[in-house]
């Protein structure tokens, strides 16, 4: 029974060796640093525009309407004689994202607003990824992430790595994404960047997964973490999965505080039956 346990442990795992193969050219950081990127481009033109993506109908009407009350004159019989009717004359339900006419007077057009986006192609450490990078109508957008012409995205893996690890704090986010960025972006800058990488980071930590993964093998990385503003080697355990169909899933991430054993949660919402843990040679596990 032990041969055969082994014959088909070592089938399932036999396109595994290292934990950087299944992070790397062909694997999940493809993945995640996409969707890091892209997350963080989003804030960036939201900090740009001073309002979020899903919020241009909201603020197209509140300047229509305050257009309208700061410069329509009064008419009396209206405040006198019939004040609900002025309420409806005026509800911002009635007007349109662009320029409309009330009361005879076009309202102010839109300055600036989203404008899709368009594909980048950039070089990483690990192979290259494609970006949808915001557009804004006025032209005026400079992505700093990946800034204009820049066509490479160097010595990123670590970053991405533990940004998307378990264990993180804010602070520790937020230190990361200021290495990023460098020196010249302001505070309210990084912490608009900060709040909408930290909802991706939460959505795929919080990813509904499989009930039932047969074989868990656990193994670890050491890369480089920022901790309250140093930089320290530390290692990053990894949990991959393989369901009933023999498909691997990577199932979580978590910065270590140290090398020996630690308790692993994997947020699935649902209990995660195992059958076999496999504990590779550079898991720290004991």
């Amino acid at each position: 029974m032990k041969e055969s346990t082994e014959v088909l442990l070592d089938e399932l795992l036999k396109d595994y060796q290292t934990p950087e193969q299944i992070l790397g050219e062909n694997g999940i950081l493809k993945q995640l640093t996409k969707r890091l990127a892209e997350r963080a481009l989003q804030a960036e033109m939201t900090h740009h525009l001073g309002y979020a993506k899903h919020d241009y109908q909201s603020k197209a009407d509140k300047e229509t309407l305050d257009d309208f009350i700061n410069h329509e004159p009064k008419n009396d019989w209206l405040e006198d004689e019939q004040p609900s009717a002025k309420e409806e004359t005026i509800q911002p339900s009635t007007i349109s994202e662009e320029t409309v006419s009330l009361a005879g007077k076009p309202a102010r057009k839109k300055s600036n607003a989203r404008n899709g986006t368009t594909k980048k192609t950039v070089r990483t450490d690990f192979g290259k990824i494609e970006l949808d990078v915001p557009r804004d109508r006025a032209g005026s957008f400079e992505p700093q992430f990946v800034k204009k012409h820049e066509r490479t995205l160097n010595g990123f893996d670590d970053k991405v790595i533990s940004l998307y690890s378990r264990g993180m704090s804010t602070r520790d986010i937020q230190a990361h994404l200021k290495e990023i960025y460098g020196v010249d972006v302001s505070s309210t800058f990084i912490s608009t960047v900060t709040d909408s990488v930290m909802d991706e980071i939460k959505q795929w930590q919080q990813r509904p997964l499989e009930p039932i993964y047969p074989v868990v093998y656990l193994d670890g990385l050491v890369v480089k973490n920022r901790e309250e503003g140093i930089a320290h080697n530390k290692c990053v355990y990894l949990a991959l999965g393989i369901n009933t169909e023999g498909r691997k899933e990577l199932l979580g991430l978590w910065i270590a505080k140290n090398h020996s054993s630690t308790a692993l949660a994997l947020h699935s919402g649902e209990a995660m039956l195992r059958y076999f843990l496999v504990q590779g040679p550079s898991s720290g596990f004991q």
